[in-house]
């Protein structure tokens, strides 16, 4: 990752561009280092530099590559034969393919559950047994299903499994 780091010690400062893993290890390398033209890009200074300032990161620089993702989709593999996903090389946010493809896995499961996590999911009978004092018994469990169905109240979603509409706002004839 590149990051955009200013340099400042009060009376001067200086801008420089620098690449580190991470912002613990940008810290831990310049407190070793320091920063002069030879370890990082000098972008922009005060007609003096300074001297032994403290830094603070201004910005990170995305890698065009991957958008700061740290990895591509699509990629195909020529020894494979097949599209994958693999770490963005530019950057190296992932150490190794498997690492960005374990990520992608977890971000995934992650969604899914934040987009179940309101869902209540029902089976017809429990539907039936839910509404069918509010209706006064005069529809079978089909029935109300049916209904159900057509009004938007429930969405099937696997075999006699129904996700109830959160956002059902009433009677829609």
């Amino acid at each position: 990752m590149e990051y955009i780091v200013k340099e400042d010690d009060g009376y001067n400062w200086a801008r420089w561009k620098l690449r580190a893993d991470s912002r613990k290890k940008l810290i831990e390398w310049w407190n070793e280092n320091g920063l002069d033209e030879d370890n990082a890009e000098l972008i922009d200074h005060t007609t003096e530099m300074p001297y032994g300032g403290k830094i603070e990161i201004e910005s990170e620089v995305v890698c065009d590559a991957c958008d700061g993702k740290g990895y591509l989709t699509d990629v195909y593999d020529t020894e494979a034969g097949e599209t994958q996903t693999q770490r963005c090389d530019s950057c190296q946010l992932f150490e190794s393919d498997k690492q960005a493809q374990s990520h992608i896995e977890w971000l995934l499961t992650r969604k899914v559950r934040m987009i179940n996590k309101d869902d209540i999911i029902v089976t017809k009978d429990e539907l039936y047994l839910q509404q069918a004092p509010s209706l006064n018994f005069e529809l079978d469990t089909d029935e109300l299903l049916e209904k159900a169905l057509l009004r938007g109240f429930v969405e099937k979603v696997g075999d006699d499994k129904y996700k109830i509409n959160n956002d059902y706002s009433g009677s829609q004839e």
